[in-house]
């Protein structure tokens, strides 16, 4: 069993419990306790006040590094709207970022139908 994680942040014990709370709602919430555990280290490293979760901590963890996809902040954004909304309503100041109207989808893949005429040549190569 994988030893469990000690909260180090001043909002730590939110996270856990936010964390726990989406489990207990049947979320398996890998990838985003990963998201809560370098969250908890970044407002360790910028000490973020208790009960708080400022604007310039929820964007800079968003969308600080730049070498993410936007796929991923957004993501990010999602899971770190939903910790603010939790600790609001825990009697915390949180900072709830507003989502982007139109959210963020990779483009669809169009794929390429041969013509009759390429077939037929890729398959008299193949014959050769």
């Amino acid at each position: 069993m994988a030893e469990e994680y000690t909260w180090k942040s001043s909002i730590g014990h939110h996270l856990k419990n936010f964390l726990d709370t989406k489990r207990l709602s049947g979320f398996k919430y890998e990838v985003p306790e990963r998201w809560l555990r370098q969250l908890d280290i970044y407002c360790l490293e910028n000490r973020i006040p208790a009960n708080t979760l400022p604007r310039e901590a929820v964007e800079e963890f968003c969308y600080g590094d730049g070498f993410e996809s936007k796929a991923t902040c957004q993501d990010r954004l999602c899971l770190l709207r939903n910790l603010a909304e939790y600790m609001e309503k825990a009697g915390c100041n949180a900072y709830i970022a507003p989502m982007s109207v139109k959210a963020f989808r990779y483009p669809k893949h169009e794929p390429y139908i041969f013509s009759e005429k390429e077939v037929r040549s890729i398959f008299k190569q193949i014959d050769e």
